[in-house]
């Protein structure tokens, strides 16, 4: 199911853009790698906004770096939007 939804959203990984493991925005950073010194082929993440060091994606040792990278974008996604939602009752 994870990877029949990284090849949906392919298409839009090529729109952002990524450098040596690093999405920049004005608003937030993220990071991705397996090669962490304490996580070595695992991916992580870090998103320094959230204060977020070493994070698991969630994704398969062996995902390559660009499902890896729609991962991560997807739990900021997820995060947000709970952000969101618990602004809603006030």
């Amino acid at each position: 199911m994870f990877f029949s939804f990284c090849y949906k959203q392919f298409f839009k990984l090529n729109k952002m853009n990524w450098n040596n493991g690093t999405l920049q925005t004005p608003q937030l950073r993220i990071q991705i790698t397996n090669s962490h010194i304490h996580a070595k082929g695992i991916w992580v993440m870090h998103v320094r906004e959230f204060n977020w060091n070493t994070k698991k994606i969630g994704v398969p040792n062996d995902a390559t770096e660009e499902e890896a990278q729609i991962a991560a974008v997807e739990l900021v996604r997820q995060y947000v939007n709970e952000m969101l939602d618990s602004l809603n009752g006030l």
